[in-house]
């Protein structure tokens, strides 16, 4: 059943990859920055790895994702075991499934209310609420294996998931010249996205030897430590500040 699932989830996006091609296709205008010099792949790849580490605020950011990046993907690698082992929540193929629909809708949720939350909390308790959001839905199935509040659990941290997409993105096309985004965006992404597979590993390690709970207890507490460079350098001042300065330059 599974396999089927992952057959018909795969046709649908094929088809929807297809919609988006066709539809790219009768966009009219000029999108490509204009260079002002000559430059190789590999300068260019340098160069948006010099910029995002001498940036701070912007290097914050990669290394925290880079943290949460290997929770995730260590999180959602051994999920599937506790969920429908014997041992842990017991539920159906189809259940497990509908379980992570939760972490879409929280995703789109925390994505859709990006405005007033930041309005509410700030921008740099924005960026909190998926440190917040991430702790507890590592955190919940170590303590519980009931299905409404491990789904409820997934979905706060995708809700956090949202929000940091959104406003992180933001603050980042703030911060870069047209000229150095997609660079500087490539360099985020290998940084913040390059210990997935590290992630993946060690939760089977640990999971191996010490238990599934006991992962999902150690992931937590890796991201409380996000708190410290949160506290420290996303500043409701500091970013305020540094999208001002590059505002300026650029």
């Amino acid at each position: 059943m599974v396999y089927v699932e992952s057959l018909i989830d795969k046709a649908i996006i094929n088809k929807l990859n297809e919609i988006t091609i066709m539809a790219l296709m009768f966009l009219r205008g000029r999108f490509k920055v204009n260079r002002t010099r000559d430059t190789t792949i590999g300068s260019d790849i340098m160069e948006g790895i010099r910029y995002l580490w001498n940036h701070r605020l912007l290097r914050t950011l990669a290394l925290m994702v880079a943290v949460m990046s290997a929770c995730w993907s260590g999180f959602f690698a051994v999920l599937v075991l506790y969920a429908l082992s014997e041992n842990g929540m017991r539920l159906s193929e189809f259940e497990y499934s509908f379980l992570l629909t939760s972490l879409a809708a929280g995703g789109l949720a925390g994505a859709s209310l990006v405005m007033p939350i930041q309005r509410l909390l700030g921008r740099r308790w924005l960026l909190g609420l998926d440190i917040v959001g991430t702790i507890v839905m590592l955190l919940i199935p170590a303590i519980t294996k009931n299905v409404f509040l491990v789904g409820i659990a997934i979905f706060i941290g995708g809700f956090g998931g949202g929000a940091w997409n959104v406003s992180v993105n933001s603050i980042r096309q703030s911060m870069v010249t047209n000229e150095l985004l997609g660079r500087v965006y490539s360099a985020y992404r290998l940084v913040g996205w390059g210990t997935l597979a590290l992630g993946a590993l060690l939760a089977g390690i640990i999971t191996q030897w010490f238990g599934i709970q006991t992962f999902f207890v150690l992931a937590a507490l890796v991201n409380v430590s996000l708190f410290v460079p949160m506290l420290k350098v996303l500043t409701n001042e500091n970013l305020s500040l540094q999208m001002k300065v590059d505002a300026i330059n650029s």
